[in-house]
């Protein structure tokens, strides 16, 4: 429901940079709500149990769900709220690229040093 609602008006992500924070965060929501059960998978839980990855997931919910959809809605209503425009669209913007980048990073560091720890514990 999240990502259909912007059926007809993918053109808007280009534009609009509070799209782009509730576009990502219902990603991050629908890529955290995926690995929840599959870390929940005996297997899979086997290897990531005590492990960064864990972290990493805790943190895409955290950080990519609700962080991103907090800057998005706080966005969106500032300018409601206080009947002015943002200061500076581009600083919005830089804003997004660059949380974005930092999540990923961080994201993909916990699950790479998650995996890494879960195989040495099971060799050991």
């Amino acid at each position: 429901n999240g990502i259909m609602t912007l059926s007809g008006a993918w053109g808007r992500l280009r534009t609009d940079p509070i799209m782009r924070f509730l576009v990502v965060a219902v990603a991050f929501y629908g890529m955290a709500t995926f690995e929840g059960p599959l870390m929940a998978l005996k297997p899979v839980n086997a290897l990531s149990h005590y492990t960064d990855w864990t972290v990493g997931h805790v943190h895409s919910g955290a950080l990519g769900w609700v962080a991103f959809m907090t800057f998005g809605a706080f966005y969106y209503l500032v300018p409601r709220l206080w009947r002015r425009p943002l200061w500076s669209m581009r600083l919005v913007e830089w804003h997004f690229w660059i949380a974005s980048l930092a999540i990923v990073l961080y994201i993909t560091a916990m699950w790479v040093s998650g995996i890494a720890q879960g195989l040495m514990w099971r060799a050991y």
